[in-house]
């Protein structure tokens, strides 16, 4: 049996599967009516080529937590 993609299941490597993951974004019909500016910006961004990067980032930007831990120019929401 063979695990994960192409034998590479641990997240510390540097594997080409890394560079260009799939992402898929849902969000609820009142999610999009509260953060219209938000949604607008992950619609705009669908066809952008990134990086495992953004996913921390776009999380938290997603749930309006202010911090300054977040890098707004990887969200996928800015």
């Amino acid at each position: 049996m063979c695990y994960g993609e192409n034998g590479n299941y641990l997240h510390g490597g540097d594997y080409p599967q890394l560079h260009n993951p799939a992402m898929l974004v849902w969000y609820s019909h009142s999610y999009a009516a509260t953060f219209p500016e938000k949604t607008n910006a992950v619609k705009e961004q669908r066809n952008i080529s990134a990086s495992t990067d953004i996913i921390f980032h776009s999380v938290v930007d997603a749930a309006s937590l202010k911090t300054d831990a977040v890098d707004l120019s990887l969200s996928v929401f800015s």
